[in-house]
């Protein structure tokens, strides 16, 4: 009956300790949220780097195409602007195609239901653009 007694006291010792100890690992596991701030921060940041990006890849896109409209280039001349402009049409949906990810990336990571998904004073708008 002893030996019983003292098994069960050992028994429920280690089961606290346990216990504790999940609560304890678990307690370290959390998410910082000052960590999860700062990195909902820097995505929001890199999607207005990459629509800025795409702004300038657009307005370039224009130019060419008003250039060769213009009827002012040559053959050779023609032929290196298609050229680019199929490059820069390549690159916005490049651009385009990861804008869209990164700004799901946000709504999925960073939204913590009242509203504020960067948690701190900037907001991205639908169109993925930060302002402050």
């Amino acid at each position: 009956m002893r030996i019983r007694r003292k098994l069960t006291v050992v028994v429920a010792a280690l089961s606290l300790a346990a216990g504790a100890a999940g609560a304890a690992l678990a307690a370290q596991l959390a998410p910082d949220p000052a960590a999860t701030s700062a990195r909902c921060e820097r995505l929001a940041q890199r999607i207005d780097h990459l629509e800025a990006e795409a702004t300038k890849v657009a307005t370039r896109i224009a130019e060419v195409e008003a250039k060769l409209e213009s009827g002012e280039l040559n053959a050779r001349q023609t032929e290196r602007a298609e050229k680019l402009l199929a490059r820069l049409q390549e690159r916005q949906e490049r651009l385009a195609e990861r804008i869209a990810k990164l700004t799901a990336k946000f709504a999925e990571r960073c939204a913590d239901g009242d509203g504020d998904t960067t948690g701190g004073d900037s907001t991205v708008t639908t169109t993925g653009t930060s302002t402050e």
